[in-house]
């Protein structure tokens, strides 16, 4: 069976944001491929500390921003949309907010992707796990540019 190209796209909730877009789409499609994902399809928005101090409250009981997260969708939900390909969820990230940390965006999108594929740190063995894969996948991206 033919699995089509993976899906990224980016929107972003200000203008000062959108300088961001393509390299982010492009991290998370090389994301998917160096995870050996194919037809996958997730999105991407950037937005404000506001409106992610926003989500983070009303979704996680934090009120406060944070850098990135993570929003994965049961495997049930539909998307005629998109074909074949499989819708696995949303990220959020707050530029700004990751600035101020001094985080790395793409870093963060490889983080995010993570999460939407099950991963997790929630104990020592998952958070080994995910950190050594995402230092991985980082690493190879890094040494592509």
């Amino acid at each position: 069976m033919f699995m089509s190209a993976s899906i990224a796209p980016v929107f972003s909730e200000k203008k000062k944001f959108k300088k961001f877009e393509r390299a982010l789409q492009r991290t998370a499609l090389c994301s998917l491929q160096k995870l050996r994902k194919r037809g996958i399809s997730l999105e991407i928005f950037l937005v404000s500390d506001a409106t992610m101090k926003s989500i983070n409250r009303k979704y996680r009981g934090k009120p406060k921003p944070t850098n990135v997260l993570s929003f994965e969708v049961p495997f049930s939900v539909p998307r005629p949309d998109l074909g074949r390909t499989r819708f696995i969820g949303e990220l959020f990230l707050a530029p700004d907010w990751a600035e101020k940390k001094g985080d790395e965006l793409g870093f963060l999108v490889v983080h995010g992707i993570l999460h939407l594929l099950g991963y997790t740190h929630e104990g020592a063995k998952e958070s080994i796990i995910m950190n050594n894969l995402e230092r991985k996948i980082w690493n190879q991206l890094c040494q592509k540019s």
